[in-house]
This record gives C-alpha cells, structure tokens and sequence, in this order.
C-alpha cells in the first residue's frame, strides 16, 4: 500500500483528501503545517507521495519545498494542492499542481498518475552491474 502525507491546514479540507484517498486504497499520515511535515517524514521513511498545500502557518508550502530540496527527502514527490492560481515552484520536486476547488475523481487520478509515473520512472533506472 502506498503511503501519502497530506500536509493541509485545514482540518475540514485535508480530512476529506485523507478520507478521499483511504477509500482509494492509500494509507494516508497527516501533518497541518510544513514543521509538522518534516517531523512525521522522519518518523515515515516509507511515504510515497505529499500532497502540500502552500499556504499554511509555521512553515508554509513554499518554505518546506526550500528546505526539502536538499538531501534524501527531495526524491519524494510532491503534489501541490492549492487555491492560489499563481503557483511558482520548482519543477523537480513538483509532479503535479491541484488548484482547489476541485472534482474529487481528479484528485485520485492525479495523485495516481504521479505514482505510476514514479513506478515507471524506478523501474527504468538501470542497477548496478547491468549492461548497457
């Protein structure tokens, strides 16, 4: 099962997305700001996917995609979920952007796609000791 961090401020908003993507087979941890975010990633090693909003106190999305960048977090995608239509981010960590409001079916299908893409990604990337 693959696990995903819902990082939302909101409790209404991100308790739908949570209970929206457990009914589609994904084990959700949440977090309500981007400090919150970094402490449960240290405790989940195995999250596959965060789905960040960018407007949050403490440490805003912004400002946790600044600080992830770097080292072994920064291989982790990201989805940003946001109201705001002007998103600057940067593209590498960022496979997707939702801008709220949004049909829940296209959360799913996003959220999914991103994974299978990663999967894809993975299972391309040559091991050690194999030929070329």
């Amino acid at each position: 099962m693959r696990k995903i961090l819902v990082a939302e401020d909101n409790a209404a908003v991100g308790g739908c997305i949570s209970l929206l993507l457990i009914t589609n087979g994904f084990e959700i941890v949440s977090a309500s700001n981007g400090e919150k975010a970094f402490s449960i990633l240290s405790e989940h090693p195995d999250i596959s996917l965060i789905v960040l909003d960018l407007e949050m106190p403490y440490m805003n999305g912004y400002e946790f995609l600044k600080s992830k960048r770097n080292g072994h977090l920064a291989s982790i995608p990201v989805v940003i979920f946001t109201a705001n239509h002007k998103v600057y981010v940067d593209g590498e960590q960022v496979r997707a952007v939702l801008v709220k409001p949004i049909q829940q079916d296209e959360i799913v299908h996003t959220i999914s796609n991103v994974l299978q893409k990663l999967e894809l990604e993975k299972s391309n990337e040559p091991t050690y000791g194999e030929e070329q």
